[in-house]
């Protein structure tokens, strides 16, 4: 079953507009498993009307790597994550908040530059290429809170622009 998502998933889907709670619940399923068993609530409160100007698995990338950054960040001691959204102007501002340990203060402002990471093992590229594609499509990612008990990153994705006539 987790394999059928995964490789469903995987398909580059890049139309758009898309729905961000889609990109969402997708990318929930992917870490389903491993959050409950890892004891980490993940709690959504995404309106289902909100459509952003960006390719699906441009949403998708940016929602699954900051899911599983924070899966990883809180570890096996449980905790939880929240994914939150609101219009904001001519943006919809996406915010992915978890309760695990702060971000060394020493690579905050640095944390979307390519090499840059928390993981033993990691490349360093998550965050940047999320960077990267959200910027390309009118998009942005910050890192808006970190302290102990709080990470919170925003992100802001274009709203569908109105046809002029």
């Amino acid at each position: 079953d987790f394999a059928s998502k995964f490789l469903n998933i995987n398909k580059l889907d890049s139309h758009r507009p898309c729905s961000l709670l889609n990109a969402v619940n997708q990318s929930k399923e992917i870490f389903e498993f491993s959050l409950k068993s890892n004891q980490i609530t993940l709690d959504t409160n995404i309106d289902k009307n909100l459509i952003i100007d960006v390719p699906f698995n441009v949403a998708f990338l940016a929602i699954a790597n900051l899911l599983s950054n924070a899966k990883d960040a809180i570890g096996k001691r449980g905790g939880g994550i929240k994914i939150e959204a609101e219009n904001v102007e001519d943006m919809i501002h996406c915010y992915v908040t978890n309760d695990g340990p702060s971000i060394d203060p020493g690579i905050q402002d640095r944390i979307f530059q390519i090499g840059v990471t928390t993981k033993r093992n990691s490349g360093g590229w998550g965050l940047y290429l999320v960077s990267r594609a959200l910027i390309e499509n009118r998009g942005h990612i910050e890192l808006t809170t970190s302290v102990s008990g709080e990470t919170k990153f925003t992100i802001r994705f274009p709203q569908v622009r109105e046809e002029q006539t």
